[in-house]
């Protein structure tokens, strides 16, 4: 997943410099990592680290989980389209939330359900323990 900006990756293992650059351009991680490392050992080691730790200070950590990126970035591509403002476009999108509303609704008559279900137990449990 290519990102737009430089981030800072949430999914790597030192500070995530090499890994955000890797997702920022869309590389396999291990080449940025390879290169990072050929860089470093045949210049000099110490510049290469400080130039990495500065690196991590100022680049900023990516804000976004993949699935929030990615619902970013489609809705940043929706916009940009020249058609966005057509029946079809706003439809689908209603479609679409329409759907993720009746998801939601199901969740949430579903845990309700579950609830009344056990607060029901209890009140027998407490009026048959009183008789």
């Amino acid at each position: 997943m290519a990102t737009e900006r430089l981030y800072r990756s949430r999914h790597a293992d030192l500070l995530g410099v090499c890994h955000g650059i890797a997702e920022w351009r869309n590389l396999p991680v291990g080449v940025v990592q390879l290169a990072f490392i050929l860089v470093g050992v045949f210049t000099a080691v110490l510049p290469c680290l400080a130039i990495y730790l500065i690196a991590a200070i100022l680049m900023p950590l990516n804000p976004y989980d993949d699935e929030e990126y990615e619902e970013v970035k489609n809705s940043k591509r929706r916009s940009r389209k020249k058609d966005d403002y057509s029946r079809e476009s706003y439809s689908s999108e209603n479609d679409d939330i329409n759907d993720r509303f009746e998801r939601l609704k199901k969740k949430v008559y579903e845990t309700e359900a579950k609830v009344e279900d056990a607060e029901r137990q209890w009140d027998d449990k407490f009026y048959n323990s009183t008789k």
